[in-house]
């Protein structure tokens, strides 16, 4: 059929692009946090950005990218 094909590699897509909804997480094994003095689990993060691990960043990035063309 002699069809052509081009492809784009966008090097860290997904966390350029901002969530939609808030999302927590613990804080991780070996982080360094200078107001705890041990590491607790009432304390959370909260993500600013998307990631690689979440269901929705796929859609965050391709409305970014959507709205940005």
């Amino acid at each position: 059929m002699n069809l052509d094909i081009k492809a784009i590699d966008f090097v860290l897509a997904f966390p350029q692009a901002e969530l939609d909804v808030p999302v927590y997480m613990e804080i991780p094994v070996g982080m360094n946090i200078a107001d705890l003095e041990e590491r607790s689990y009432t304390h959370v993060l909260k993500s600013k950005k998307s990631s690689y691990v979440l269901k929705q960043d796929g859609y965050n990035w391709h409305h970014k990218l959507k709205t940005a063309l």
